[in-house]
Formats: structure tokens, C-alpha cells, sequence
């Protein structure tokens, strides 16, 4: 942090706090459904799938999201449902 006029905080987060305030974003919180998308890719950026879902599941509070591979069709089936059900979509919809 630098002594500047303002008093104001100049000092840059940490990537901890940053993964933090990610992890507690309103969309994390407040969506109807999360989709977490390109899953396959977490172990190229040193991401932990479990570490991941574990966060996610407390960060959501009991609300639904999907760990997904949408190129791959891993996940499509969970988003499909969970939109023909609470978007009121009849079964003969979903499947046009």
C-alpha cells in the first residue's frame, strides 16, 4: 500500500482475493442455474474440479448449477431439464 494524498488503497489483490471475490459473486449466488463450462480444461490452468465443486456447493447455498462440457455434450441434458422445468417448457419443445 503506498501513502498517497487520498488515502486511498493502492496496493494490487492478491489471486487469492481475486479468486475469492470471483467465488462470491452475485451471479454464483443469486442465478437460477450456474453453468460451469469447460470443465476438460481445469487441469491446463491448474484448476481443481474438486476444489471447484466443493466451493461452488457453498457458495450456492442448496441452488443447482452443472459442471459441464457443453462441446463435448457433457451437461446439456442437466441444462435442458432444469430450463424445461422451471421455464415451463413442454417436453415436445425441449426436444424440437
Amino acid at each position: 500500500m503506498s501513502g498517497n494524498p487520498t488515502g486511498e488503497k493502492t496496493e494490487l489483490p492478491t489471486p487469492k482475493k481475486l479468486r475469492d471475490a470471483r467465488k462470491k459473486g452475485q451471479g454464483v449466488a443469486k442465478s437460477e442455474l450456474l453453468v460451469i463450462n469447460k470443465t476438460d480444461l481445469a487441469p491446463h490452468v491448474g484448476v481443481s474440479l474438486e476444489e471447484m465443486e466443493r466451493d461452488t456447493t457453498a457458495a450456492r447455498a442448496g441452488r443447482p448449477f452443472v459442471m459441464a462440457q457443453m462441446r463435448h455434450g457433457r451437461g446439456v441434458d442437466q441444462v435442458v431439464a432444469f430450463l424445461t422445468e422451471a421455464g415451463g417448457l413442454s417436453a415436445a419443445m425441449a426436444d424440437a
